[in-house]
């Protein structure tokens, strides 16, 4: 279960160089949660798992696999963490179902393709690709 708490002081590993979603997206989002399970108003992992963010590129965003790993764990269960507040009784649950799995635009990525060669052929040498921070498949 994640908290409240694990979710205002959650941070995520900015990217510049490579996609990644927009900070104050994100953020503004994560706050809507908080500020939702507070009242007792908590949304539902449909609500969650429908989120969708701006991605950028060479400006500074959050890593989309994180932020979609940790979307996907607060779809599957959040809790609203007792204050030591006596008077304050928000211990409402943001979502207790099985939740849908956050899809970001990298699982979309190979709907395209047409079953040509790809550069991703294993006899390619590979290298460091500076934009998608992985491995670079150039058949040379």
């Amino acid at each position: 279960m994640v908290s409240v708490k694990d979710i205002e002081t959650k941070t995520f590993q900015t990217v510049r160089f490579k996609e990644g979603y927009d900070v104050d997206e994100v953020d503004v989002f994560l706050d809507q949660v908080v500020a939702r399970a507070k009242a007792g108003n908590p949304m539902t992992p449909a609500e969650i798992a429908a989120q969708t963010f701006q991605t950028v590129r060479f400006k500074e965003g959050y890593d989309t696999g994180e932020v979609d790993e940790f979307l996907t764990e607060l779809a599957n269960g959040v809790t609203v963490a007792p204050s030591d507040n006596k008077s304050d009784t928000n211990n409402a649950s943001v979502a207790t179902a099985a939740a849908p799995s956050v899809v970001s635009s990298k699982d979309n990525a190979n709907r395209f393709d047409s079953g040509s060669p790809s550069v991703t052929d294993s006899s390619s040498t590979s290298g460091e690709d500076p934009f998608s921070g992985g491995n670079a498949q150039v058949p040379w």
